[in-house]
């Protein structure tokens, strides 16, 4: 049943941390935030596909910082590429483009 599914992708966000962690991830937090984050600091020339993937006006080039972070108030996926003023802070990590966002970032789901 499509419960038992959710319930399930609730249980595994544990075992995509440590994954997450495995593929270099950190645990972060910013300052004059509560939140905590685990992330990984990347650049669009280390994620082939994800300029393509995000939106197709990125004014990027291959050394722009791209930063992968989990949110652990939402349990949702974060992209944030500074070069472009980019944020993109609603991705489901067990949809489609949750799954390639993490594969192209290293995390084997």
């Amino acid at each position: 049943s499509k419960n038992s599914k959710l319930k399930g992708n609730k249980m595994d966000i544990k075992a995509l941390i440590e994954k997450m962690l495995l593929a270099g991830f950190k645990e972060t937090t910013y300052q004059g935030q509560s939140d905590h984050f685990i992330t990984k600091k990347t650049t669009i020339g280390e994620m082939p596909g994800l300029a393509e993937q995000m939106a197709d006006d990125l004014d990027v080039d291959e050394g722009s910082e791209v930063f992968v972070e989990l949110i652990l108030s939402t349990n949702k996926i974060q992209v944030f590429i500074p070069d472009a003023q980019y944020v993109e802070n609603d991705i489901e990590p067990f949809s489609e483009n949750g799954k390639e966002v993490l594969a192209m970032a290293g995390v084997a789901l």
